[in-house]
């Protein structure tokens, strides 16, 4: 029987973005690195459900508001908007 080795949640992280980059299968990438596919599996769960918990799911609506007040004085043509999307993501939206 082979020696099991308890590795870290770190080390599982680190693991499982290593599999994303290596343009692998599971299959193979666990058998090169010994690991247990259903391991591997069950990790990749973990990683995944406690993203989603931080995270807006793809498609949530963010309430922004209005860009600007019906009648107001300012030009209605030209406004900035900027979204922060994490990760030093921003995306800006200008009109004007």
């Amino acid at each position: 029987m082979g020696k099991r080795t308890r590795r870290s949640e770190r080390e599982w992280k680190q693991i499982i973005d290593e599999h994303g980059q290596s343009g692998q299968s599971v299959k193979a990438y666990c058998e090169r690195k010994a690991i247990g596919v259903a391991s591997f599996y069950q990790w990749r769960r973990r990683f995944r459900d406690s993203k989603s918990l931080k995270k807006p799911s793809k498609g949530a609506f963010i309430e922004m508001g209005q860009i600007q007040s019906p009648g107001s004085a300012s030009d209605a043509s030209s406004w900035t908007i900027t979204l922060d999307l994490g990760d030093g993501l921003k995306l800006v939206l200008q009109r004007g």
